[in-house]
């Protein structure tokens, strides 16, 4: 009965408008990458997913921060946000030349593609054209953003957690997020829809540890 409520929980979140953040928490390799990489690869997911957007045009992106990893856009904002704004203009073309800045796109104009070396991202520029991105949701598609490790985030996780929490208030969003159970994180999730990795893979666990010790 436990499983079966906490499947439907997420189920009821990916179908219904809701503005709430689903928060997968659990304590370290309780499982949260791997069930967001299986709800993120299941067949159903934009199934579930339909019965909200009503049939606009649907924008999944996904994100995996990773503290081990050796580049650092594997931990930062700026990798975030490159990840998630490549996949969605990946998805549908078209919003590249209304989400991208006026002066990059002067800077295309002018040059065209003549040139060796680009100007580098800022966080600043990437920082616009997501909120540019996502603030037209709604209207002619909607945007589901799945990011998984937040603890591992290498910056101010109070202020991205305010950034995402402001993300999720748009229309047309929804952002389902996995974390450790760290006490910054607390007051977010405390009063939203969560799964909680321990409570779910805890008899698991203890199966699999008493079949080896034995």
């Amino acid at each position: 009965m436990h499983r079966l409520t906490i499947t439907f929980s997420f189920s009821s979140w990916l179908e219904q408008d809701t503005k709430d953040i689903y928060w997968i928490t659990g304590k370290p390799g309780s499982g949260k990458s791997t069930v967001m990489k299986y709800f993120t690869h299941h067949d159903q997911l934009k199934c579930r997913l339909q019965q909200w957007d009503r049939g606009k045009p649907l924008l999944l992106a996904t994100f995996y921060f990773w503290e081990a990893g050796e580049d650092s856009l594997q931990k930062s904002q700026i990798g975030l946000l490159r990840s998630l704004l490549y996949q969605c203009f990946r998805e549908r073309p078209s919003l590249v030349y209304h989400s991208i800045s006026p002066q990059r796109r002067a800077f295309l104009r002018l040059w065209g593609t003549k040139l060796d070396t680009w100007p580098q991202w800022e966080e600043q520029e990437l920082m616009a054209c997501f909120k540019s991105l996502v603030r037209g949701a709604g209207d002619d598609y909607n945007i589901a953003l799945f990011i998984d490790g937040l603890d591992e985030f290498h910056g101010d996780k109070k202020n991205f957690i305010s950034l995402v929490e402001e993300v999720s208030r748009w229309d047309g969003t929804k952002i389902c997020v996995s974390i450790r159970p760290e006490n910054i994180f607390h007051e977010h999730s405390c009063n939203t829809p969560k799964l909680k990795m321990q409570d779910l893979t805890g008899n698991d666990i203890t199966i699999y540890v008493h079949g080896q010790l034995q």
